[in-house]
């Protein structure tokens, strides 16, 4: 079968790690991005393996939950520009990347009322009741990505400073994700862009830790991505404690993928990443045993020898292929065909 020269391929390293005479000898094995240009194999980028994985997994239902609190006015990182422009952008490409074939839903949340809560503090318990309660919108409803430019229409007040304005309802927000993510179809997914902590919990009436509400987000197989924007700085774009302890604390809250950023690239890469992490795949000893399993881009090692290589909750993987792992082998998984719907992955083994 003939690759289109436009096809996405990856490219598995297999880097020798230890072993003696009397030991099996283990291989250490990474999944990079790799492209094919003209029938040849170059080193592909993120965006590379983004394509394929998007290409290749079942459709998920996804709910994205924006800070708009009046922290995202704050610098990005020292002397930076204020952390809501490059988190609007990134919110913008992460629309416009997001499948036909994916259920997305959007949350915002702080953009309408004033903060009530200041340095964790409650220096005015009325606007902080209305902002932690009342002020978690849901700006794109629960559906099939139909028009990526309608619903970027439905976010472009997200452009102007006043837009960020209240507080910081994490655990609220995270209710509000599961309630949509109650009845929906295949794959469940939150995604968090945001630069601080709780803020409401436990001080408001009504908000459920940020802990709790992860909890029962895993309950109801629901994954929790982090992106995490210059949340590590003050108002003065500085590092601190307690700025540095956000990041911590947000880290132990994702139970899929947590990522820092202090840019828009890095915030675009981030969106890319979380993407990347869901193509799963398994490699299968001679007797029928799962010898290794990892996400892409993660690391494994194991003993060389024949494996039967598997791609999970993936399309196009409907034979299995057998594949030597051995010191300085390559695999490649390419995307062959111009139906996009209907991806027909290669497995290619060199050495």
């Amino acid at each position: 079968m003939r690759i289109p020269a436009t096809s996405i391929a990856l490219l598995a390293s297999f880097l020798l790690l230890s072993g003696c005479a009397n030991k099996p000898i283990n291989v250490d094995v990474n999944v990079e991005a790799h492209a094919t240009q003209a029938g040849k194999m170059e080193p592909g980028s993120t965006e590379d393996a983004f394509r394929f994985v998007q290409g290749v997994r079942e459709p998920e239902s996804i709910v994205l939950i924006y800070d708009a609190s009046g922290s995202m006015r704050w610098p990005i990182r020292e002397g930076g520009e204020p952390r809501f422009g490059p988190a609007y952008r990134a919110l913008v490409q992460f629309v416009e990347r997001t499948a036909r074939h994916d259920k997305l839903a959007i949350i915002v949340y702080g953009s309408q009322l004033p903060s009530g809560v200041t340095d964790g503090k409650v220096l005015n318990s009325m606007r902080a009741k209305a902002s932690c309660n009342d002020d978690i919108k849901v700006v794109q409803i629960l559906q099939p990505v139909k028009d990526h430019a309608e619903i970027k229409g439905r976010l472009t007040y997200l452009e102007k400073m006043n837009a960020y304005r209240g507080d910081t309802p994490l655990g609220n927000s995270m209710m509000k994700a599961a309630e949509l993510l109650a009845n929906a179809p295949g794959e469940k997914r939150v995604v968090l862009l945001t630069d601080g902590a709780e803020e409401c919990y436990p001080q408001i009436a009504g908000s459920i830790s940020p802990k709790d509400a992860v909890q029962k987000l895993k309950e109801a197989n629901i994954t929790v991505d982090i992106v995490f924007s210059g949340g590590g700085l003050d108002s003065k774009g500085i590092s601190n404690d307690r700025s540095k302890d956000n990041a911590k604390n947000l880290s132990a809250l994702a139970t899929g993928q947590f990522y820092e950023a202090g840019s828009y690239d890095e915030l675009v890469n981030a969106l890319l990443r979380i993407e990347i992490a869901k193509f799963r795949y398994e490699l299968v000893d001679s007797k029928g045993k799962v010898a290794a399993s990892a996400n892409l881009g993660q690391r494994i090692s194991l003993p060389a020898g024949q494996y039967i290589f598997r791609g999970l909750k993936a399309r196009g993987f409907s034979k299995p292929v057998t594949l030597p792992v051995a010191p300085a082998a390559r695999i490649y998984l390419a995307l062959s065909g111009e139906d996009d719907s209907t991806p027909d992955v290669l497995v290619i083994a060199e050495k």
